[in-house]
């Protein structure tokens, strides 16, 4: 379950904030009981789990209208994608879970109209830092005994940190009512 609330305030009648959260709470349950050879062997590989997930994400937007048609802006806000649990029979008991990934996302702006809205420029730079990103893992063959099964060794795993840092930049140019021509550029540098 969650609760969302958001506001806004008018500092001038160019300048605006907008504080916005997110609470989320989630319970999850996981069982499994793989059906194998023999009763000594199934109950070897059961599995019964609770997790709980709990985080809040908010968000600050701050927007200045310069006049009718240009506006920059600036926003900072908390991103979270939950955990969970890896149902895959190849790995250890240390990693049936995995915990929530994270982010801070920063963002500067404007956008822009001109020629009578014939021409609209939008130009953007953002920074994230992202912590304990979720990723693709496997354990290697020789991690389990002669003759178990080699399949099903991925699982979701929690690795490092990343910094992305990039800009994006487009417009459109309105020839008439029937042609426009669009462009786009954008650069990303991640680490």
């Amino acid at each position: 379950w969650s609760v969302f609330g958001s506001a806004s305030y008018a500092f001038t009648d160019k300048l605006t904030a907008t504080l916005e959260a997110r609470y989320q709470k989630e319970e999850q349950t996981y069982h499994q009981a793989p059906t194998r050879a023999g009763s000594d062997a199934a109950s070897q590989f059961r599995t019964d789990l609770e997790k709980d997930f709990e985080f809040t994400t908010p968000r600050l937007i701050v927007d200045y209208k310069i006049q009718p048609g240009k506006m920059i802006y600036a926003s900072v806000a908390r991103g979270v994608k939950t955990g969970g649990f890896n149902p895959n029979l190849n790995i250890f008991p240390d990693q049936r879970t995995f915990e929530p990934e994270t982010s801070w996302n920063y963002e500067v702006g404007g956008k822009f109209d001109w020629m009578n809205r014939r021409l609209r420029t939008n130009v953007a730079l953002f920074h994230t830092d992202w912590s304990d990103q979720q990723a693709a893992c496997q354990n290697p063959a020789s991690a389990f005994p002669p003759g178990t099964t080699s399949t099903q060794r991925t699982y979701t795993c929690n690795v490092a940190e990343a910094k992305v840092t990039g800009l994006e930049v487009d417009g459109s140019f309105y020839l008439n009512d029937y042609l426009s021509i669009v462009g786009s550029y954008a650069w990303t540098r991640a680490r």
